[in-house]
Formats: structure tokens, sequence, C-alpha cells
């Protein structure tokens, strides 16, 4: 499958390319069918080359001397003339073939800046709207501070029901009125932390092990239980409750969303406009 945009031969390269692009970027396309996710990398390829040919077009002037500075903050970026050489030879380029694409690219910036040139920068009481309206948004995580006793398992029958045997003696042990403390070093297969696992939020641990975990109060010790690394007995020390975030310390954060969807919606009109008149011929 191939693509012509207003006469510019796109081929199924092309397409594939954008296609991992956008997969590497975003974990819900990776979710899409096979035909989806093609019909996204073919929509978002054929937006780049319009935007592309009416940067050619319509795009602002570039300065030269803009050019080659860009070009000179790259070569220091890059370490040295030595290392940025050894840069375009292994990419087969040239300076002014990299000068070429450095123009082109400013001139789809300048483009896009005329686009959203109207794009106001929104008030105090629209963000103040938005921020009453997506509370969700602006919260803390919640987090919660840990100790934990682990015993790992190789996956042999026998290797953990010898680790559970050993877990829930020190289970019974504990409920006797031995401190969880004096377990955490010795039969413990965590390391040299001791157990205390510090401070973490939601999504930072494996999902059966944050299930039982935020399910106890501080002070509280769980029953003995598995997850893919072992047998687990865990000791809540602290909790950290979400809450809302002040409007204050959020404004300028809402400011820039907002602003960001506006420009968007600018850019995603005139992309828009710019495929109802183009010529988009698909041949197999």
């Amino acid at each position: 499958m191939s693509l012509k945009v207003n006469g510019e031969l796109l081929d199924g390269d092309a397409i594939a390319a954008v296609r991992m692009e956008l997969e590497a970027q975003d974990r819900a396309f990776a979710a899409l069918s096979e035909g989806e996710q093609m019909e996204r990398a073919e929509s978002a390829l054929i937006e780049r080359v319009l935007v592309r040919q009416a940067a050619v077009k319509e795009g602002p002037a570039i300065r030269a001397v803009d050019v080659k500075r860009e070009v000179k903050h790259a070569v220091q970026r890059m370490g040295g003339p030595d290392t940025f050489q050894k840069y375009l030879e292994q990419r087969g380029l040239t300076l002014e073939a990299l000068e070429a694409d450095v123009e082109l690219r400013q001139k789809i910036d300048g483009l896009l800046d005329q686009i959203c040139a109207a794009v106001q920068r929104p008030s105090d009481e629209a963000c103040l709207a938005y921020y009453r309206a997506h509370p969700e948004q602006f919260r803390t995580e919640e987090h919660i501070r840990a100790s934990h006793i682990i015993c790992h398992t190789t996956g042999n029958i026998l290797d953990e029901h010898a680790a559970r045997e050993t877990l829930n003696d020190v289970r019974r042990q504990i409920d006797e009125g031995k401190p969880f403390s004096s377990f955490t070093g010795g039969c413990n297969d965590c390391g040299d932390d001791h157990g205390d696992m510090g401070y973490f939020g939601r999504g930072t641990m494996v999902p059966e092990f944050e299930e039982v975990v935020f399910a106890l109060r501080p002070g509280e010790v769980s029953e003995v239980f598995k997850t893919r690394f072992g047998l687990h007995i865990v000791k809540v020390l602290d909790y950290i409750p979400a809450k809302p975030r002040e409007f204050d310390e959020v404004k300028e954060e809402v400011r820039q969303h907002l602003f960001d969807q506006a420009e968007n919606a600018c850019i995603d009109a005139y992309t828009a406009d710019l495929k109802a008149r183009a010529s988009i011929v698909r041949e197999s």
C-alpha cells in the first residue's frame, strides 16, 4: 500500500515507520487492531506531509544566520566538530543536507506559530473554572511506607512449601507479640535495607503486592501472601492520603494546559482544511 499526497509518493515503509513511532509513544495505540493502527499511522503521515508541503509554500522566510546558529548549538551539544562530523558520516549526511533539514523544521515551526498567533493565554477565571470541573486531575497521590519480610522462591513446590512454613511461623510469633522488626534482618531476602521500603505510591509495585499493602492501616501486619517475587509479610508503617492541590499551586499548570489545548485545536482545524483540499490517492 502506498499513497500519493498532492502528487508526492509515500511508500509502505514510511507508513510503517510512523506506526512504530506511534506505538513507542502511546500505550493505548498498541492495544488497537492492526487495521486501526495502520489507519492512524496513515492519517498521521498524511498530516505531517501536508503541513510540510504548506510550510514550503507558505511558511516564513528563514534567515541563514538562524539556521547556522542552530547547527552551531548542535555541534556544541555533541562535544565539538570531530564528534559532529562522525555523526554526519554515520547517517550518510552532508552539512548542506542537515542545514536544509534545519531550515525546513524552522519553516514548519514558523508556520505553526502563525496559525496559533491568535490564541490567547487563558484568564484566571477560565483556569479556576477548569480546576473546579476536574478536581481529580489536581490531587497529590496517596503514599504508603511499609516494611516487608520476603522469601524468594524458585518455583519448586517443595521450596515454596518450606518458605511458607517459615513465614507462617514468623507470622504466628508476631501475633504473640514479637516485634516485626526483629524478623526483617536474618530471615529476610530483601538485602541490606532490613525490610524498609520507604514511601511509594500506587503503580510503583506489582499489582498483587499493592492490593494487599494499600488495604492495611498503619501498624497492621499482613498475612503471608504471594507475588511473582516470592512470599511476603508486610507491615504498614505510615500512610499519607491523597489530597487536593490548592488552585494557586496549580494555576499556571492549568493555564498552560488550556493554552496547549487551544493551540492544538487550531492546528487540528488547519490540518483538517489541508486534508479537505488535498489530492490523496491510495495505490495498492
